[in-house]
């Protein structure tokens, strides 16, 4: 009985993750002929590429730290200075 409910579990996971890539590749296909406009191809190049000089001048922006890039160094115990 528990090896007929498990290929029965088995196979109903099997046959839904078909159904949903199914689904999933269908709409992604409807989603193509959108983005296959040249409007909509400019306009995502142009919010991308703001997005990407954003993020470059609050890079360039941005104060470095001093010291180890992890963060704050440990203190040498000993007390020689490394």
């Amino acid at each position: 009985m528990r090896v007929q409910l498990t290929a029965f579990l088995g196979l109903l996971f099997s046959r839904m993750t078909f159904a949903w890539l199914t689904c999933y590749t269908m709409a992604i296909d409807k989603a193509r002929a959108l983005f296959d406009h040249s409007r909509v191809r400019r306009a995502m190049e142009a919010v991308t590429g703001a997005v990407l000089q954003g993020f470059g001048v609050r890079l360039a922006l941005s104060q470095r730290s001093r010291g180890s890039p992890y963060g704050r160094r440990r203190r040498d115990p000993r007390g020689t200075g490394r």
